[in-house]
């Protein structure tokens, strides 16, 4: 078994929740990025884009990571409707526009991650797509659920696992994706590479 520190690079909190389902120790280390990208990036390249810019910082910053056989996880969620990318509404006006472009439609949820192991260098990418069907909401679900500021930091503005999953008629996929972390994939990827979290 190959000894490594597992570092989660999200300050998402249903991230960190997901992954303590793993039972495995494991560091939270937050690292702020621009997440812009540049204008001629295809549509299918977004999410994967944003997750690639994460890892870049932090494996750029060794002060993260420096001295520790890390195993360095990071990942980014964005809801995909037509052309349209949505991520986390800045405000509540934000919020309802998505939650009524998202209603009674069918959307995708991307959510793209990538895993770099220290001592070898290398670096492990996969993006889970995941198609989710909203019933059609009314104005008054949308105002209520904007209301409580649940929407403001998540991306497409709804946490599944949270009050609007009720807004959901059906999903197809990986339900652990939509909320920000397909934890099957992952735990599929450390048992392959034999890590040995401390």
């Amino acid at each position: 078994m190959k000894k490594r520190k597992l570092i989660l690079g999200s300050q998402s909190p249903r991230r960190s929740e997901l992954l303590s389902q793993l039972q495995i120790p494991f560091k939270v280390q937050p690292l702020l990025v621009s997440e812009v990208l540049p204008n001629h990036i295809s549509l299918e390249d977004v999410c994967s884009g944003i997750a690639r810019q994460k890892m870049g910082a932090f494996m750029v910053n060794p002060d993260l990571w420096s001295g520790q056989k890390a195993v360095v996880l990071v990942a980014d969620t964005l809801v995909r409707i037509g052309d349209q990318h949505l991520g986390k509404p800045k405000k509540k006006s934000e919020a309802i526009f998505m939650l009524k472009l998202l209603s009674g439609e069918e959307h995708i949820v991307e959510t793209a991650y990538q895993v770099w192991d220290s001592v070898e260098d290398k670096v492990y990418k996969n993006l889970v797509c995941t198609k989710v069907v909203f019933h059609k909401l009314t104005d008054l679900q949308i105002m209520r659920y904007v209301e409580t500021e649940d929407p403001l930091d998540k991306a497409g503005s709804y946490g599944i696992q949270e009050a609007a999953r009720s807004f959901v008629k059906s999903i197809s996929g990986s339900l652990d994706g939509v909320m920000g972390l397909p934890m099957k994939e992952v735990e599929e990827l450390f048992a392959k590479q034999g890590w040995d979290f401390e």
